[in-house]
């Protein structure tokens, strides 16, 4: 039974209910024991059947020991369970290269509005480990949520602000307003989070955003928007936080809420929250939790199952701090903002925002975003801007020199004409043209307008469209092993011949080899094959590209042109960008810019 005290408590992680909104797996969320041990009801309720258990230690409800201990002067931990019915209730944690162990295990009876309080007494003395409920039923019994508090008041008085930027998504938008909104009205922290959209297609009505703030904008992409979001957030004078959000939001709306609450108790100076980003096909799996930039980018923790406990051990294992985080999901302090975002329109964007605000991020199971797969909407325009803004971080306030540039380059480019995406590799030599202009061609091409004329034709010949394996002439050639070790003597025949280019015909491949669609093919498995279908199973599209001779040779020559002139005019290029390049990151630019926009 509660017992009633004289102290506050103050939430600090609820417990999430496996749901239909986002279509996560149930594993994410809750793990039953058993094929008895009961059943979720539709209501985000639990059954339990006699003697049935359920455990919490999952992506969504397992507790992050080191985030909260880190970051957070939490002194105390309780674990409330609402409900109704016969329980036995356990803490429990786990630990890397440790045993999993129980902390407590204590008998209750749980009323219909009357939830049970179990102190966690061991909280002081944890360092590190995912700390969980599991609950077992003495009877049938039932399940309705729970939650980890505190009697330790928030260090801070947090007003969040949710920056959406929006561009013709508009039933993403207003299904992600509605269902912000009203689950935000429902909690008590709801009072001191705010939801902003910005319009950049102008295309919305204030009656689509539930009672969100919307701001039509000019349409300066990813950069411009969360921009235009920031500046209303500080002229409207009460928001003390921003987190900016992709324009569905999908995320669970106790991800914001959890972020509020780090937020609120954090005592870790420029402090900001990263969201994962979980793969929207297929939940389970992890596209990064956080990232790095050396020149590429680096996701960290790339690849695990967040179904998987040791999984979550390993995603909270840190080495090293992320540099930046996707805009997907990113939180932060309002006064920590030194530099605003500069007008790459998008991609880039958010790389830079973080590293030359010097943030402190961190990362947190259960605090995700679920997306796309990057690789599937990769084509010229999106390898052009990648190329572009990975040069100027290079060029800035990664300080590189014309060899860190080269090797990116070539990177790029080699990896698109080893794939046959030759539209692709004309895209890196344009991207190099562009930067090699200076800072007046960032001004001059803010909106992008321009620029994207140019791409109307070339995008063409690597479109995704609907695709039949089955009428490809021939069929396809698969290859399963992706991850084969390649022999010393076949890799070493494949570099001599450029990766076939110079095989006689006859040690060629007729039949096309099927690649999943991504960044770029596989350049060991194209070798000896003339064409390649390249494919995306979850929605049946694909294109196949072909090896060309003489489209290689002239995408060749138009690339060395493009990086000698950038060569020869390097130090001048660079000093001109490090001269002027925080100049478009400072907030009198920015509303220089909308000032100037009729």
């Amino acid at each position: 039974m509660l017992v009633k005290d004289d102290r506050i408590y103050y939430q600090i992680q609820k417990i999430i209910m496996p749901n239909l909104d986002l279509g996560g797996d149930a594993s994410l969320y809750v793990r039953p024991h058993g094929p008895n041990a009961g059943a979720i009801q539709p209501s985000r309720r639990i059954l339990l059947n006699k003697f049935g258990v359920w455990s919490f230690d999952t992506f969504y409800n397992g507790l992050t020991v080191q985030s909260w201990k880190k970051h957070t002067e939490v002194s105390d931990l309780f674990f409330t369970l609402e409900g109704q019915g016969r329980f036995i209730v356990r803490i429990g944690l786990h630990r890397l290269e440790c045993d999993k162990r129980f902390l407590i295990e204590t008998e209750c009876e749980i009323f219909e509005g009357k939830p049970y309080r179990l102190p966690i007494q061991n909280w002081g003395t944890l360092v590190n480990g995912l700390l969980y409920a599991e609950i077992q039923a003495l009877e049938e019994s039932s399940i309705s949520g729970g939650k980890f508090e505190t009697t330790s008041p928030p260090l801070k008085n947090v007003h969040l602000g949710l920056v959406i930027t929006h561009f013709k998504r508009e039933n993403a938008v207003k299904k992600a307003a509605l269902r912000i909104q009203s689950t935000l009205s429902q909690e008590q922290e709801g009072k001191n989070i705010r939801l902003v959209v910005v319009d950049n297609s102008q295309t919305l009505i204030p009656e689509d955003v539930s009672g969100a703030t919307l701001l039509p904008n000019k349409n300066l992409g990813g950069s411009g928007g969360f921009t235009r979001g920031l500046l209303y957030l500080k002229d409207e004078g009460s928001f003390t936080h921003c987190l900016f959000m992709d324009d569905d939001a999908s995320c669970e709306v106790e991800s914001i809420l959890r972020s509020y609450r780090l937020l609120s108790y954090s005592k870790t100076p420029r402090f900001a929250i990263a969201g994962s980003l979980l793969r929207e096909m297929a939940p389970h799996f992890l596209f990064e939790k956080g990232a790095t930039f050396d020149g590429m980018c680096r996701p960290q923790h790339h690849g695990l199952d967040m179904r998987n406990v040791h999984h979550l051990l390993l995603a909270e294992f840190e080495t090293r701090l992320p540099d930046y985080g996707g805009w997907w999901f990113f939180a932060f302090c309002l006064n920590d903002i030194r530099h605003f975002p500069f007008p790459f329109f998008v991609r880039g964007d958010d790389i830079m925002f973080g590293m030359i605000n010097n943030f402190v991020i961190t990362t947190q199971n259960g605090i995700a975003s679920y997306g796309d797969d990057f690789g599937y909407k990769s084509g010229p325009l999106q390898i052009y801007l990648d190329v572009r803004n990975h040069l100027v971080q290079v060029l800035t306030h990664m300080n590189g020199s014309y060899a860190d540039c080269e090797k990116l380059l070539n990177q790029f480019f080699d990896s698109s004409v080893r794939s046959f995406n030759y539209a692709t590799a004309r895209a890196v030599s344009m991207a190099i043209e562009d930067v090699s202009k200076g800072l007046s061609f960032w001004i001059q091409n803010m909106d992008m307008s321009e620029i994207k004329k140019k791409f109307t034709s070339l995008n063409q010949s690597e479109k995704m469209q609907p695709l039949s394996l089955t009428d490809i002439p021939g069929g396809v050639d698969i290859i399963s092993h992706a991850h084969w070790t390649e022999k010393l003597y076949r890799r070493f025949v494949r570099k001599l011949t450029f990766n076939g280019l110079l095989l006689p015909n006859k040690l060629k491949k007729k039949t096309p080899i099927l690649q999943n669609k991504n960044f770029s093919g596989d350049a060991r498995v194209i070798f000896r094959y003339n064409s390649v279908v390249y494919y995306y199973n979850p929605t049946e599209q694909g294109y196949i590209a072909h090896r060309d001779l003489s489209r290689l040779i002239s995408e060749t020559k138009v690339f060395w042109k493009a990086r000698n002139a950038f060569k020869t005019n390097f130090t001048q290029i660079k000093l001109g960008y490090e001269r002027g390049y925080l100049d478009l990151t400072t907030e009198d630019f920015w509303r220089g810019v909308y000032r100037n926009i009729k």
